[in-house]
């Protein structure tokens, strides 16, 4: 007897159709062309090294800095030395240099904001890469004159993270300079490329970030490491939020915030008239509120800072007035849910 499939003929006829249609299918999969990703590959960027001597010498502070590739420093650790050996001060924002190091090009001096000055400006090129030599002066202001402050800041230029206080200790009035106890430094740490920095992208703090925040990644600007960015935007309107460890108290940054915006600067009695807080973990976070214009126009800034660990840090919000009032609660939802690596936020009063 002939055997004869138990099922209807048209479940054979779908089956077939299916089995057609796979073998198509997978014929097509096999004949697309998915282009390669491209992915450049080069040496990677060199080590940095910075040596650095800061000396407060009556309304100034002067720094002299060394920076370059590490091997190219090592060859001019010396020198580097013998150039801060040989400098004299004399009167108030004077000095004299007794030792010029030779093969060393002069770059121009230049003027920095405040009555500031890149007093001497040394380069000397070494196989393809070169070395920098630098000296500055500042007016002696809380944050210019702040050990912590200016070594946390070439300590984030090379990706390292904020000295602790044993090392902090170890470091002030190490050395000094034509007989005046000072400041020196030896840092090496993350690569930098000619013309901007790489540092260290982890944050200590934990944050809940509103929805509509574009996070950037952290930066450098101006010499000062900002481990959190983020833009905001309404249509023609925008707003930036930076989160900056800084020095220099808390007057220091709200004036500096008003000198942004056009406004004369308060002193700390009309400050703390100012000033409203924000619970962050149990513990109150000044803040203030200030609306001024800058070259762009009208702007309106909040600013809040939290003090952990030792360290400030400013968190601020700048942007067009409308934006920042439309944001103004987000930002304040923002600060207080900064969460530091214990746990906590602000430190308690």
């Amino acid at each position: 007897m002939a055997w004869k499939p138990s099922l209807p003929r048209c479940f054979w006829i779908v089956c077939a159709g299916l089995l057609l249609a796979g073998c198509q299918e997978q014929e097509q999969i096999r004949s697309y062309d998915v282009p390669k990703e491209t992915i450049a590959v080069g040496p990677p960027p060199e080590k940095q090294r910075l040596l650095a001597v800061m000396v407060l010498h009556q309304k100034d502070v002067w720094f002299f800095k060394l920076v370059g590739p590490t091997k190219a420093v090592a060859e001019q650790v010396e020198t580097f030395d013998r150039y801060v050996a040989g400098v004299h001060f004399f009167g108030e924002g004077s000095a004299r240099f007794d030792y010029t190091p030779e093969g060393w090009q002069r770059l121009p001096e230049k003027l920095l904001p405040g009555n500031g000055q890149v007093v001497q400006h040394l380069r000397r090129d070494v196989k393809g890469s070169s070395v920098d030599l630098t000296v500055t002066r500042l007016p002696a202001t809380e944050k210019a004159k702040d050990p912590r402050a200016n070594i946390d800041r070439w300590r984030n230029q090379l990706g390292l993270a904020p000295i602790s206080e044993d090392e902090l200790t170890k470091l002030v009035g190490n050395v000094k300079v034509d007989g005046v106890e000072s400041t020196r430094v030896d840092f090496t740490g993350g690569a930098r490329k000619r013309g901007g920095s790489i540092f260290a992208r982890g944050r200590p703090f934990q944050f809940t970030k509103p929805d509509d925040w574009e996070e950037r990644p952290p930066d450098n600007r101006m010499g000062i490491f900002r481990p959190a960015v983020f833009l905001v935007r309404d249509r023609e309107h925008l707003a930036e939020v930076s989160v900056v460890p800084a020095g220099g108290g808390a007057a220091a940054n709200v004036n500096r915030w008003r000198s942004q915006l056009g406004l004369e600067a308060l002193d700390d009695a009309q400050i703390k008239k100012e000033l409203r807080t924000l619970d962050v973990a149990g513990a109150k976070a000044p803040y203030v509120d200030m609306t001024g214009r800058d070259p762009t126009g009208p702007q309106r800034i909040l600013g809040a800072w939290i003090v952990h660990g030792g360290r400030t840090w400013f968190i601020k919000m700048k942007g067009s007035p409308e934006l920042v009032g439309k944001q103004q609660a987000a930002f304040e939802a923002f600060v207080q849910s900064i969460r530091f690596a214990d746990g906590q936020g602000a430190a308690h009063e």
